[in-house]
């Protein structure tokens, strides 16, 4: 429901930039698809939905689905002192989840080779 809401609140957002409201409608938006995405994959999990071989990528599922919604949820809390870093936060989602990817590979990569946990 919410991604058919997408259209809405981004012609919104791109007809009144200056407005917090405005702004706030979008993220909400943009949140609670992250949130219900984390939550389509917890009940695919389980329900026994999900197939074996991928239960075991269950925390990085899990952080990959929750990391959206942490940004678009900083993005609201900047957006009531500075619209303008709220919206480049936004714009920034896909280069800072590329560099979250990176560095939770590196750091799982680290504790298979020193043997920590």
């Amino acid at each position: 429901m919410f991604i058919t809401l997408v259209p809405l609140s981004t012609s919104i957002i791109a007809q009144f930039p200056q407005y917090q409201l405005s702004q706030f409608i979008f993220d909400l938006n943009l949140l609670m698809i992250g949130l219900f995405s984390y939550m389509i994959w917890r009940y695919a999990l389980d329900h026994d939905l999900i197939r074996e071989n991928a239960k075991p990528y269950d925390p990085y599922i899990r952080r990959i689905t929750l990391f959206m919604p942490a940004i678009v949820f900083l993005s609201i809390y900047i957006s009531f002192f500075n619209l303008k870093w709220s919206l480049l936060i936004l714009f920034m989602i896909p280069v800072l989840f590329v560099v979250a990817i990176k560095v939770w590979t590196w750091r799982d990569l680290k504790k298979l080779i020193l043997g920590m946990k």
